[in-house]
């Protein structure tokens, strides 16, 4: 705690005890009505140097807690001086109702309101009760009025409380000030009438506006329409949107699962695609070269992400990280290469990713792709899957799988496979140079065989797990992903109806 706090306190402390030995000494010097004037007025002066002149309100609520002070506890003070009972001390102490309205009467002029009149009716049966004496029945009476008094109390407290957080508004300054000429600027004098929007309505909208332009949208008799082909004019050279080629070609070709090579040979942690928003197209990459190619200009290149609708730019962004390590590529040390990379074989000829890809395009050779742990991080996008679909990809086979990545696969008929535990591509030394094929029947987890062929001839058989998880995952792998297992379903509905 700072000290400035801890001397502050001390010094109310100090305060607050001396305001008790300062009365005792103040009893006995001066007569108790004029000591309780000279300690309120003492008590007000401060405000009034402090705040300056009072606003009305505030001023008003001052002068009755000081005129309340003085009359209370001058009277308490002058029955403690002749030996006043303690509970006749303890009912002027709850009298305060009964002074404020009274005082506020007598000496501002204020009108009570009709809460007031209540709690100074029953402040008054009080007194008059205590003041007469009485049985017991008397006193339970009398203990009945105080607590009334002093409900009565609670009310008046919350006009005088709302009245004095009014007050304190109004003093407080604002924030700021507009001034023009010397003059203050409030809102109300910017703000423009009802009367006077109107008018600029009046003048700036005209009903012929929305007669020409909105009418005729929704009027099916008004002129000829033109006829539209229900097909989409596809334009040639567009990079942004192109009839996208789901239906056919690999997607809709049959996958054999056999004689697969792979596209790449990967570490833990892969993102498949560079389809990011971020990602802007560079001119020497595969896909700023096939954009230059159409004729659109560098600066309208753009991201990724813009052109998705046109998979002939979309598919460039598959493995075209520039941070990517594609382990069939090799520097002269023997260690791994960074880049968008790939090795095409037989020939081991290594070139740019999507080269590699298009080689295998056109060559209708089926690819896997051998990976770590939590292929496909970050790959949560379509792309990332359907990027590799397009290319020819068949299957993944890896530690394990990002959960979003691994759905997007299977739904563009792509099967995941996952290498039992203590298996990897790095005990299983995979180089890239291999063929592989998947032997057995898809079913949920079903425990698959990965058939490696090696360069040298080598045969070796791999335990691996099919990662289609349940029966509806199967059920759209094998129909060759959700779009061709929807046709399934509407053509089969069609059937029945």
């Amino acid at each position: 705690m700072p000290v400035a706090h801890i001397l502050l306190a001390l010094l109310v402390t100090l305060i607050w005890g001396l305001n008790f030995v300062v009365i005792k000494v103040g009893l006995g010097d001066f007569p108790p009505l004029l000591f309780c004037a000279l300690r309120f007025a003492l008590a007000a002066l401060p405000l009034l140097v402090l705040r300056g002149p009072m606003p009305a309100p505030f001023g008003r609520i001052l002068l009755i807690g000081v005129l309340l002070g003085v009359v209370k506890f001058g009277l308490l003070f002058v029955g403690m001086a002749q030996g006043m009972p303690a509970g006749l001390s303890s009912l002027v102490l709850q009298s305060q109702v009964f002074f404020t309205i009274l005082i506020a009467a007598l000496w501002l002029g204020e009108r009570p309101s009709p809460r007031g009149l209540f709690g100074l009716l029953l402040a008054a049966a009080g007194l008059s009760l205590w003041a007469t004496g009485g049985e017991d029945w008397l006193d339970a009476a009398i203990i009945l009025v105080i607590v009334a008094v002093n409900a009565c109390i609670s009310i008046s407290q919350e006009d005088s409380a709302e009245k004095a957080l009014e007050a304190l508004r109004q003093m407080s300054a604002p924030l700021a000030k507009v001034l023009r000429d010397g003059k203050e600027i409030r809102l109300k004098d910017l703000w423009p009438s009802d009367e006077e929007i109107d008018a600029v309505v009046r003048a700036a909208v005209k009903p012929e506006q929305f007669r020409q332009v909105y009418i005729p949208m929704f009027d099916i008799t008004h002129g000829e329409r033109e006829k539209v082909d229900p097909l989409y004019a596809w334009r040639p050279t567009s990079t942004y949107i192109r009839r996208p080629p789901y239906w056919e070609g690999a997607l809709a070709g049959e996958r054999t699962l056999r004689g697969m090579r792979p596209l790449a040979v990967l570490p833990d942690n892969i993102t498949t695609d560079h389809l990011s928003p971020s990602n802007a197209i560079l001119a020497d990459s595969a896909a700023g070269e096939y954009l230059a190619k159409m004729g659109l200009p560098e600066e309208d290149f753009n991201s990724y992400a813009t052109h998705r609708g046109d998979h002939l730019t979309a598919q460039r962004a598959t493995f075209a990280n520039p941070k990517l390590f594609n382990e069939m590529v090799r520097n002269a040390d023997g260690s791994v290469k960074q880049g968008s990379l790939a090795r095409v074989e037989p020939e081991g000829k290594v070139m740019r990713m999507w080269e590699a890809i298009e080689t295998y395009m056109e060559r209708k050779q089926p690819l896997i792709i051998v990976a770590g742990a939590d292929y496909g991080q970050g790959s949560s996008r379509d792309w990332a899957a359907k990027g590799v679909r397009l290319a020819g990809v068949e299957a993944i086979v890896a530690e394990g799988f990002e959960r979003i990545h691994r759905t997007n696969l299977i739904g563009m008929g792509v099967l995941p496979l996952e290498f039992k535990p203590g298996t990897t591509r790095l005990t299983l030394g995979i180089d890239g140079s291999e063929t592989f094929d998947v032997l057995g029947a898809r079913r949920p987890r079903a425990d698959l065989t990965l058939v490696i062929h090696r360069r040298d001839g080598e045969r070796l058989e791999v335990p691996v797990t099919c990662r289609l998880d349940s029966d509806e995952e199967v059920a759209i792998y094998e129909a060759g992903g959700v779009l061709q297992r929807f046709a399934q379903d509407f053509l089969e509905g069609a059937k029945v109806a």
